[in-house]
């Protein structure tokens, strides 16, 4: 999903509006697909994330990322995504989705899609137990997780 994320330059508007305008989409089409909603019924340029706050999370992931000395891998950009996507919260709630951790959900929905660009099996493994997935929301909403520990939890649903 953030193929060359690294190379991603924050300080251009181009670069950034390109993010927002992908993070923006993938919103939708994750908000359409809960809803089973018609196309037409969901604005297709949303103002459903803060801005400030959506750059400041891509920030903080790249410089996460340029931490480490080797090009991270899917897991640790999956972790760190959907740790700084539930940890600073860019998008808004909003009752028509009918979700209450929206940050969360689409942390993990960010950092699945990540993993399952490379490991495709490991979308069917969450879908298919609820559990896991109740837990992880859970989990992230009221637990303190760290970047690190959710890498681990990415690279165990590739294991088993």
């Amino acid at each position: 999903m953030f193929d060359g994320f690294l190379d991603l330059d924050l300080a251009s508007d181009t670069d950034v509006g390109s993010a927002f305008e992908h993070v923006a989409r993938f919103y939708f089409t994750v908000a359409r697909e809960r809803m089973n909603l018609d196309s037409t019924l969901v604005p297709p340029t949303p103002p459903f994330y803060h801005q400030s706050i959506l750059h400041e999370t891509l920030l903080r992931l790249k410089e996460d990322l340029l931490r480490h000395n080797t090009k991270p891998n899917e897991f640790k950009q999956a972790g760190y995504l959907t740790f700084w996507v539930r940890k600073l919260k860019p998008f808004r709630h909003y009752p028509i989705f009918g979700q209450t951790f929206t940050n969360e959900v689409l942390g993990l929905k960010f950092g699945l899609s990540t993993v399952a660009a490379v490991h495709p099996h490991i979308i069917a493994k969450v879908s298919k137990n609820k559990r896991l997935w109740q837990e992880w929301l859970y989990d992230l909403r009221y637990r303190p997780v760290s970047g690190h520990e959710l890498t681990k939890q990415f690279e165990m649903l590739s294991i088993i």
